[in-house]
């Protein structure tokens, strides 16, 4: 995924137009958006469940380097922010909160360049899909959900067919896989058991133990 476009398509679909170049200075967009990528992975944590990526970003630009009156702020961080959300989606980042991106100046930097910092906010995040069944509608929030008994599972199913970590569910690329974690009781997509990882579809039925429900994508 190109996370240069993802900046521009946002701009381009939140405001008239930008005109002329975003940063008055040497510093690109791309390359700014490229940066924060590729901090967002150096700071990653590697889990079993997959990669934790911290959700905020702090970054430092010279005075010089501020993007002109006819790109505010806020719309550029706005954009920044979505672009690391479709990167988090195209790779199974799994965040722990909403991402935000914080433009600040520091007389201290170097022209042309960013100080980028991470740190971690917990919060809620917009559902991209949920699973429904006779259990209720579960919103499905982060890239990757673990699904089980468990409280302090992602999805919570009250049923002791359930394990406590009974499945991951998770999207990357554009596509919507499914695993078993080792359940007693197993996990099946539209009756067949799943064995590995198992794409699944939109509608598509997913039992966890006798827990049935439906595959809905929002976005």
């Amino acid at each position: 995924m190109n996370v240069a476009r993802s900046v521009e398509r946002f701009l381009e679909q939140t405001i008239d137009r930008v005109s002329g170049k975003v940063f008055p200075g040497s510093l690109q967009l791309g390359t700014l958006a490229t940066r924060l990528v590729r901090e967002a992975e150096l700071a990653g944590r590697s889990t079993p469940l997959g990669p934790v990526i911290p959700n905020v970003f702090e970054v430092g630009l010279h005075p010089d380097d501020l993007p002109g009156d006819d790109l505010p702020l806020p719309v550029l961080e706005r954009a920044l922010a979505a672009a690391l959300e479709d990167a988090g989606a195209a790779r199974g980042w799994r965040f722990p909160g909403p991402v935000s991106v914080r433009l600040n100046h520091h007389d201290t930097a170097t022209p042309g360049t960013a100080d980028v910092g991470t740190s971690i906010e917990s919060g809620d995040r917009q559902p991209w899909g949920s699973l429904s069944g006779a259990s209720g509608r579960h919103p499905i929030a982060n890239n990757r959900v673990v699904i089980g008994r468990s409280p302090d599972a992602d999805i919570t199913l009250p049923d002791d067919t359930v394990s406590r970590k009974h499945a991951l569910l998770w999207r990357e690329d554009g596509v919507v896989r499914v695993r078993d974690l080792g359940s007693s009781n197993g996990t099946t997509r539209n009756g067949m058991p799943v064995v590995g990882d198992v794409t699944v579809g939109v509608g598509d039925v997913l039992s966890f133990g006798e827990t049935t429900t439906r595959l809905d994508v929002l976005a």
